[in-house]
């Protein structure tokens, strides 16, 4: 697929005449493609590639990459590695950045035509030497992929994917509370539900949990979902919480786990601690997947049209930067502008930060998005680090 690009129609033999040996001789194909990708593959398949101060970062994305079910990702992977193998720094951001895009191929389900072609088009861009750690780039999340992954996660996770998607989810959650030292060598893993899907009436589960909505609205989220090494048991799944955490939670009175391990710390189990508990689990994975600038389809097109609709908006940011020193990050910027617009009595639409966002990108040359007009604004610390300047420094 490094050559192919594309979802292969013919047999073995006939796709590789046609898009590898007929551009490049057999000499060239083993000395500069066979050798250097094979070793690079067996880096990539082991999770041993070995490096500086970012190797373990590397393995750590490796390992969570190969559970999964599709391989789609391989292709670019090797066609970042046989160029950037020995630059440490750049091989830990690339696989970060693409283990959060392969998990929103899982997580939002893309379709295997689709998945084939979003790799394919990030290995082109490798192999063009584009910028990849652009926003722009086939690598990247835009904000409205970022809100439909964030939508899946926050949502009844286990029945939204199938066993295997959600196994996978669940155990990186884990070990990222777990700060990536634990092993999973485990020739059984489950998920399981703290409150069960169907409580016996009577139980202090149905108790705990009085409302029949708020138990169908929390019962399939992360909140409410625990890690096991052994099979399900649909008996154990509803004892009252004090047996079941005795019996069916642990082994010898302890879990492998940190997500189970944290169920075991609680005395009871109310609709008020999964709430709780699914903000902070959410979290941990909003920070590791960088999906904070998420934003909806809807909400992103009536940003565009306060914008376009609105010619203040420019000299409104740049007025909010002034008052902040001419420099500042995003969240101190919304409030800003916010302030500005409110003192001045114009419109203060719901998605002012987008809009904010917006007028940035808009009239910086630093950004992708630049209209190449007034050139106003700058990101001194870099793309991504969500700091901005005004162009002509700090304001005294």
């Amino acid at each position: 697929m490094v050559y192919r690009k594309a979802k292969p129609k013919g047999t073995l033999l006939s796709e590789f005449k046609e898009h590898v040996t007929k551009s490049i001789s057999p000499i060239q194909f083993v000395d500069e493609v066979l050798i250097p990708m094979a070793n690079v593959y067996e880096e990539i398949s082991d999770a041993s590639y070995a490096g500086d101060e970012y190797a373990e970062l590397v393995n750590e994305n490796l390992k969570w990459l190969n559970r999964l079910e599709f391989q789609d990702w391989i292709p670019p992977a090797l066609a970042f590695c046989v160029r950037w193998r020995n630059r440490t720094e750049p091989m830990a951001r690339f696989f970060a950045d693409l283990e959060r895009l392969a998990y929103f191929q899982l997580l939002t389900k893309g379709g295997i035509n689709e998945r084939i072609e979003r790799f394919s088009r990030l290995t082109r861009s490798i192999e063009n030497d584009e910028q990849i750690f652009e926003t722009s780039s086939p690598l990247q999340l835009s904000p409205t992929e970022q809100f439909a992954m964030f939508e899946v996660l926050s949502g009844p996770i286990y029945e939204t994917l199938y066993a295997r998607a959600r196994s996978a989810v669940i155990l990186r959650l884990d070990s990222l509370l777990s700060g990536g030292g634990a092993t999973y060598d485990y020739q059984t893993i489950t998920v399981e539900h703290v409150l069960p899907q169907s409580p016996a009436e009577g139980s202090e589960w149905e108790r705990w949990f009085p409302d029949s909505e708020t138990r169908l609205l929390q019962v399939h989220t992360l909140g409410n979902l625990v890690l096991l090494t052994r099979k399900k048991n649909s008996a154990a799944s509803n004892y009252e919480f004090a047996r079941k955490k005795d019996a069916y939670f642990t082994r010898g009175g302890v879990s492998p786990f940190v997500l189970t391990t944290q169920v075991l710390q609680q005395a009871i189990w109310t609709p008020e601690i999964v709430r709780s508990r699914q903000d902070q689990l959410l979290a941990k994975l909003e920070h590791h997947w960088r999906l904070q600038d998420r934003q909806s389809a809807i909400v992103e097109r009536e940003a565009l049209a306060a914008y376009e609709g609105d010619k203040t908006w420019r000299d409104d940011v740049r007025e909010g930067l002034r008052r902040l020193g001419g420099r500042a990050p995003l969240l101190e910027i919304y409030k800003e502008v916010e302030a500005v617009r409110r003192a001045a009595g114009r419109s203060i639409p719901r998605t002012i930060d987008a809009v904010v966002r917006r007028t940035l990108e808009e009239n910086s040359s630093d950004s992708d998005s630049y209209r190449s007009g007034r050139d106003i604004f700058s990101m001194p610390t870099g793309r991504g680090a969500g700091v901005w300047a005004l162009r002509d420094g700090p304001v005294t």
